[in-house]
């Protein structure tokens, strides 16, 4: 991952980074957030090994990140829970990894890194993650709710335009559809309908009663499938 980024209404200090295994094997440079504009990737290149650049003086923004992505910068940063929200289509189709500390309020777990790793297979699951949407009815509901979403919008593209899909599910064409066109390379029908039949397996047995094993083995089944 290019990007790293805490979620938090406090930016992320280099003691913190250095406590953690983020840093491990990186070289780290501090870098005030007023200057990620003179950056470039082929000042980046001069290294022989890329540095990562860490913003600690300021919560990054939704057009900060447009800028890191487009200039492919090694970024370790920090945004808030309402950026993460408005930015959620750039970090899902990018090489964004939302990172972690052990004082983290559960407050603080997003549903990203989970997303990818059940639909893009590139990461392993996070066991905090994990646990945090699965011993929850309300967190599950919604982490299903996004994946659902996301999965039928790959079964209909993969036979209707983005256009027809757009008109169907009263949506914009935006980052979700670069996002759903490069997963339907990683994943076919078959495993699309599979991962689907598991969440509606499971969606059915907690209807009955919520069980946070059942809930939690559904989730690693999935990024399995």
């Amino acid at each position: 991952y290019m990007i790293k980024l805490c979620v938090s209404n406090t930016p992320v200090v280099s003691g913190d980074i250095l406590k953690s295994n983020i840093a491990e094997g990186i070289q780290l440079e501090h870098l005030e957030k007023s200057n990620i504009k003179n950056l470039s990737h082929s000042q980046d290149s001069l290294f022989e090994t890329s540095p990562y650049f860490l913003v600690e003086d300021s919560l990054l923004t939704k057009t900060d990140l447009t800028l890191i992505v487009e200039k492919e910068l090694n970024i370790i940063g920090t945004i808030s829970k309402n950026t993460q929200s408005s930015a959620a289509e750039i970090i899902d189709s990018n090489k964004i990894e939302i990172i972690s500390f052990d004082n983290e309020t559960s407050s603080e777990r997003t549903p990203w890194g989970i997303v990818q790793s059940i639909l893009d297979k590139k990461q392993k699951m996070n066991e905090k993650d994990l646990l945090h949407f699965s011993s929850d009815q309300n967190n599950f509901r919604f982490l299903l709710n996004l994946i659902e979403k996301d999965l039928f919008r790959l079964l209909i593209l993969n036979t209707e335009s983005g256009e027809k899909l757009s008109k169907l599910m009263d949506e914009k064409i935006d980052f979700k559809y670069e996002v759903a066109q490069r997963r339907l390379n990683n994943l076919d029908e078959e495993q699309i309908v599979r991962l689907i039949q598991i969440i509606w397996k499971i969606e059915s047995l907690n209807t009955k009663e919520y069980d946070i094993e059942n809930s939690k083995r559904a989730l690693i089944a999935l990024s399995y499938v």
